[in-house]
């Protein structure tokens, strides 16, 4: 007698699991937390410090991916997580998935890691938070409103805050820079160029693999101490980029704006 499907892909799943979570144990020995912090930490070279960073980062999110999946694993092979059917008839088991995993590992922005990060949360805040909050008529407002409250859900450590905080100045710088791009017809044909292609991907997955561990480091360091010692230790380099890019970016609106309105001013003064 065969085993029915449901413990099949569970088991193939909790494989995964399993492997993640091998990882996490044994690398997390070599690049613990408490190196960032370390003495020996702050006195690499600041291109060190990031790849270090960068490496505890995805080391430290095997934790999550593990988790994430062993759960999703035990509920295939209860049933509960059964979503009917592809259009090729074949059975789905993806209605409790809380991470899609291909797209987590070959993503190269941070907009496609957190769509496929804890897949259920990001939806429940999308759907009761975000969305209602359009009365406010304003994304950005409505967004940060929305991860503030993810930051006071998770507690009360400013650590949290300051995770979510800078998430949405790195969101919105990347949205910009992608913005920009795709209205530059000459900037666009250069970096969707066959022999730039692989320039670009590669470019993209170190800029998400440096800088993916830069709020993540106050989420797990939790207290001001520890992530203000760290940032110290890297000069900041995250907060000038992202959050520079905010304040230049709001300025230039700003004066963008002030320069459409002042000719119905004049017209109006004549």
């Amino acid at each position: 007698m065969s085993l029915p499907q449901c413990i099949l892909e569970g088991v193939q799943r909790s494989l995964f699991g399993l492997g993640y979570l091998v990882m996490f144990q044994l690398l997390s020995m070599y690049i613990p937390t408490e190196f960032l912090l370390s003495d020996e930490y702050s006195i690499l070279p600041l291109w060190q410090k990031l790849l270090y960073a960068g490496l505890w980062c995805k080391v430290y999110l095997y934790k999550y991916l593990s988790v994430f999946i062993l759960s999703e694993a035990s509920c295939i092979m209860t049933g509960l997580s059964y979503n009917g059917k592809d259009k090729n008839g074949n059975n789905l088991w993806d209605g409790c998935c809380n991470i899609y995993l291909k797209k987590y590992e070959s993503a190269t922005k941070f907009s496609d890691k957190i769509q496929s990060f804890n897949v259920n949360t990001n939806r429940w805040m999308a759907k009761y938070i975000f969305k209602r909050l359009r009365f406010l008529g304003n994304k950005n407002i409505s967004q940060c409103t929305t991860l503030f409250y993810l930051a006071w859900w998770h507690g009360i450590f400013s650590g949290y805050f300051m995770n979510f905080s800078l998430e949405f100045f790195i969101m919105k710088f990347e949205k910009d820079v992608s913005t920009f791009i795709e209205n530059n017809t000459f900037l666009c044909s250069i970096v969707n160029h066959p022999l730039v292609l692989p320039v670009k991907w590669m470019f993209c997955k170190l800029w998400l693999y440096i800088f993916l561990g830069y709020p993540l480091s106050a989420f797990v360091m939790l207290t001001y101490s520890r992530w203000l010692k760290f940032y110290s230790s890297i000069y900041f380099i995250g907060h000038v980029i992202f959050c520079g890019w905010f304040v230049l970016a709001t300025g230039v609106d700003v004066i963008r704006n002030c320069g459409k309105q002042s000719p119905i001013h004049d017209k109006k003064d004549s």
